[in-house]
């Protein structure tokens, strides 16, 4: 291991994890300990883990550089994020996931050696409430598989622009997907070579792909196909992109919400206008993600009165002002009336309406077929 802790607060490890699970037998990391984090105390109480993936073409050195800039200093100085733990392994071009072929299984090595290996060497973690996930492109796939295929592990995933195909199966891949365009490309041979062995057999070309074989890696489809357990395990999701984003990923990430929705799986989704995949609106989108997961962490962790306030049903006093407010009493209850502002009218309107009006209200990220004659609903349940 080596230490950076130049002028920063926050202290970069990095080094390399011996691996049997990937073709170079080591995996580079780079893992940032925050301010005061204590790693060489056994009493230490443990923080959040973040485990940060990055996109195609780059490597840990991202977390390094974002080190040295004092991005994640910001971060929490700000009050934007809890200070906790960040990892981040190099994943080459692998997409962390574990290969058709069996000769890279880049999932294993997160789930039954980094992850473990982080939690041990930085205490952090530990509990689904404490394990985050956040990932950009390549990254973005990264973390939706690695959360949707084990969500009671994880507390919350942010995908920001998910390197997914907009299809639950490969044979409806269009050309609108980077993946086939890359096919027809006069440099097709560099890119087509990445899925060599990925999703099927053959040259990495996606006629070739196991057709199970990808719909059970494909985080759309996963979303589908493991809804009921995604929704039980209460993980928090959030889905950002670019609506201009020149791989056309928003046509994926339009489709994985929408299937989030169809399930009733609650989540955040970004579409951010005049965004593309790359360029200055980066800055901003990855606060944007950063603001989620700060926001998330705190409602995983809700103080008891904060959450009995937004959560807890109206006691009788609040009955007897709501009728009132409501025309069904006609003499004010005595006493003054509660205080109706902020987050506890989060739970008046959740539980103070009529039962007629409630029954027609459905849940959250409930909704129709059809919205005004748009086919909105693929009638999952």
């Amino acid at each position: 291991m080596t230490d950076s802790n130049r002028t920063q607060r926050s202290t970069l490890v990095s080094g390399s994890l011996p691996t049997d699970l990937v073709p170079a037998n080591k995996v580079d990391y780079a893992v940032l300990v925050p301010t005061g984090h204590k790693t060489d105390d056994a009493q230490t109480p443990p923080v959040p883990l973040l485990m940060h993936l990055h996109g195609a073409g780059s490597s840990c050195q991202q977390l390094i550089e974002e080190h040295r800039a004092g991005v994640w200093d910001a971060r929490f100085d700000s009050g934007m994020m809890t200070p906790m733990v960040i990892a981040m392994i190099s994943g080459v071009d692998g997409t962390y996931m574990d290969y058709y072929d069996g000769s890279q299984k880049w999932t294993s090595f997160l789930r039954e050696e980094f992850i473990p290996f982080c939690e041990q060497n930085f205490i952090c973690g530990g509990t689904q409430d404490r394990r985050l996930a956040m990932g950009v492109s390549m990254g973005g796939f990264g973390v939706l598989h690695l959360c949707f295929g084990d969500p009671d592990t994880w507390g919350a995933v942010a995908a920001c622009e998910p390197a997914i195909d907009s299809a639950f199966e490969a044979k409806n891949i269009t050309m609108r997907s980077f993946r086939r365009a890359n096919e027809s490309a006069s440099y097709q041979n560099t890119l087509v070579d990445r899925h060599i062995g990925k999703f099927g057999p053959g040259s990495g070309l996606v006629a070739e792909w196991d057709a199970d074989f990808f719909r059970a890696n494909n985080p759309v489809a996963m979303a589908a196909d493991n809804g009921v357990a995604i929704r039980g395990s209460g993980l928090k999701i959030c889905i950002e992109c670019g609506d201009q984003d020149n791989l056309m990923l928003h046509d994926a990430a339009e489709l994985l919400h929408r299937v989030l929705w169809d399930q009733r799986i609650e989540h955040s989704y970004f579409l951010n206008h005049g965004a593309d995949h790359v360029g200055t609106s980066m800055t901003w989108r990855m606060d944007q993600i950063c603001q989620w997961l700060g926001r998330t962490h705190h409602e995983l962790h809700l103080p008891e009165q904060e959450r009995a306030t937004r959560f807890d049903p109206p006691n009788d006093i609040e009955r007897e002002w709501i009728e009132f407010m409501t025309g069904q009493r006609k003499e004010p209850p005595s006493g003054s009336p509660p205080d109706f502002s902020g987050d506890r009218m989060i739970a008046v309107m959740r539980y103070g309406q009529d039962d007629a009006v409630l029954a027609n209200y459905g849940q959250q990220t409930d909704g129709p077929d059809e919205l005004e004659g748009f086919k909105w609903r693929s009638g999952g349940s």
